[in-house]
């Protein structure tokens, strides 16, 4: 009896295992159920290293900048039409600005030669229709003995112009000095003493004198002094006139010449003053120019 027992619950528990564990493709053909189907529904998810990669692959993509493109467009829309109104208004000012400089340079050229060429006219008209002082040294002159002797000479002013010149400033001075003296003393007006201020075109000549005197020397050693070299004789000064409405200044600068020779006793120097001749001396002034308020 025991033993018949013990085969009916072995029995019995294998029904119940076989239950539990399905056979081959009892249940695998059976479909399922419309909620178990999406629920059972299996999705590839992406590992976490995958998601990483990507969100820094975009987060790169977001941070590059992108390049700045001008709206050109906006340039022709109807509110920029003002500003295009504006512009072209600048345009034409700033043209017209330099149509009216270009014309007023051209104007202010044509006025500057005009100008020159009047002032041109002017001065040749003065230079041929003014005063013009010619001066002429004269021959020096031996007055005196052994005991007592000066020299003397003169120079000959005349107007070779077409207009009456006036003097308004003189000076002069006729010296002998020894060959080394150098500079000259200034011109003393006082020795430049005008019969007249007025100069005539074409009139008589006026002459102003001039005398030396005190020579330290008896006759004949001052010959030979003056024939051998060791002194000379200048005669300068200048002459300030007035003509046409200007001031002029005119210089001039003179030195006794005569053919030097050494060795010549006192009686062969005697031909020293009657021989020799007045020639300008090229270390003075002789020259005229116009009187200004700038020095020249």
């Amino acid at each position: 009896m025991l033993k018949r027992l013990a085969i009916f619950g072995l029995l019995l528990g294998g029904v119940g295992a076989w239950s539990q564990v399905p056979g081959d493709g009892s249940h695998q053909n059976q479909k399922p159920q419309w909620g178990e189907s999406r629920a059972s529904v299996s999705q590839p998810v992406p590992s976490p290293s995958i998601h990483g990669q990507q969100a820094v692959s975009d987060q790169k993509k977001d941070s590059t900048p992108k390049p700045y493109e001008y709206p050109w467009r906006e340039l022709y829309w109807p509110a920029t039409i003002p500003n295009w109104c504006l512009a072209l208004v600048g345009i034409w000012a700033g043209g017209m600005a330099y149509w009216t400089l270009r014309n007023i340079e051209k104007q202010t050229e044509q006025l500057r030669r005009q100008t020159d060429l009047l002032g041109r006219q002017l001065e040749s008209t003065f230079q041929r229709e003014r005063a013009k002082l010619n001066l002429s040294p004269q021959q020096i002159s031996l007055h005196g003995d052994e005991g007592f002797f000066h020299l003397s000479t003169s120079i000959e002013l005349t107007n070779i112009g077409h207009s009456k010149g006036y003097i308004i400033f003189s000076a002069g001075r006729f010296s002998v000095v020894p060959s080394h003296q150098w500079p000259l003393t200034s011109p003393d007006p006082d020795e430049f003493t005008l019969p007249s201020n007025v100069i005539d075109v074409s009139g008589n000549p006026i002459y102003v004198s001039f005398w030396f005197e005190h020579i330290p020397f008896d006759l004949n050693g001052f010959r030979y002094r003056i024939a051998t070299g060791n002194l000379k004789i200048y005669l300068y000064g200048f002459v300030e006139y007035e003509t046409m409405g200007k001031r002029l200044h005119r210089d001039f600068g003179y030195i006794w010449s005569i053919d030097e020779r050494e060795g010549l006793n006192s009686e062969q120097a005697d031909g020293v003053f009657t021989n020799g001749w007045w020639q300008q001396d090229l270390r003075q002034k002789n020259t005229e120019y116009e009187i200004t308020d700038k020095p020249n």
